[in-house]
């Protein structure tokens, strides 16, 4: 499987697995936790 798996991304482009720009949400190194749970709260990412 896994062996395949990478005979498989060789033929797959960057393009098609990226996230867009904007759709990335990032927050700072030194926000707080509770700035963490709002910023969560707003997108519902894991």
């Amino acid at each position: 499987d896994m062996i395949e798996n990478v005979l498989e991304i060789k033929d797959t482009h960057v393009r098609e697995v990226m996230t867009p720009l904007v759709d990335v949400v990032a927050i700072d190194a030194s926000a707080t936790l509770i700035e963490f749970r709002n910023l969560w709260v707003i997108n519902q990412y894991s």
